[in-house]
């Protein structure tokens, strides 16, 4: 399911290009959700860039399939600095079982680095973290190595912070700066 398009962040890697943030109604989506069930389908994923950007209408997606009653699984990506406790109780109790999260480093400047204006420390991960499983929520950190300027070491360190995280699943990447992107105009 998609049920937003584009991201108004400013992450130097992502070839998103702010394009605007584009959202269908909670309304629209449980339509959706509710001809996909109706056809059997009984696990979706929302590939929206970071569907959490209006947290508003995130809960009321979650209100509406837990007032319909259907019964789903889903899984969502986010930023770690757009959760709260209270979305992560509404996603569990609406169906979602899984969040995958753009980590990207454990180490501070390097987010910096590539996370461009983002409110995320290594402290703050972690508890976005703990707070998911918490909920009962599986977690997944997209994570990635070979960022320009990182050292071996911090590469080392970044491979012990996604560990030390905990997470049901990771995926490591090699950072590649995609054309236009600020981080491909900085090399």
């Amino acid at each position: 399911l998609q049920s937003s398009r584009g991201c108004p962040f400013a992450c130097t890697f992502c070839d998103i290009r702010k394009s605007g943030f584009r959202t269908r109604s909670a309304e629209n989506m449980l339509v959706e959700i509710r001809h996909l069930v109706e056809e059997g389908v009984d696990d979706l994923f929302f590939v929206d860039d970071t569907i959490t950007i209006q947290r508003k209408r995130v809960h009321e997606i979650c209100r509406l399939i837990i007032e319909s009653g259907i019964k789903v699984h889903y899984k969502i990506s986010s930023r770690i600095d757009l959760i709260t406790p209270e979305l992560l109780a509404d996603l569990k109790k609406s169906g979602c079982y899984r969040i995958h999260y753009g980590v990207e480093t454990g180490v501070p400047r390097l987010i910096q680095y590539i996370e461009k204006g983002k409110n995320v420390t290594p402290e703050s991960i972690q508890k976005a973290f703990r707070m998911t499983k918490e909920a009962g929520i599986q977690t997944l950190a997209y994570m990635m190595i070979g960022i320009p300027t990182e050292t071996y070491q911090e590469m080392q360190d970044t491979i012990e912070f996604a560990c030390a995280l905990d997470a049901d699943y990771a995926q490591f990447s090699i950072c590649t700066p995609y054309p236009k992107t600020e981080l491909s105009q900085r090399l």
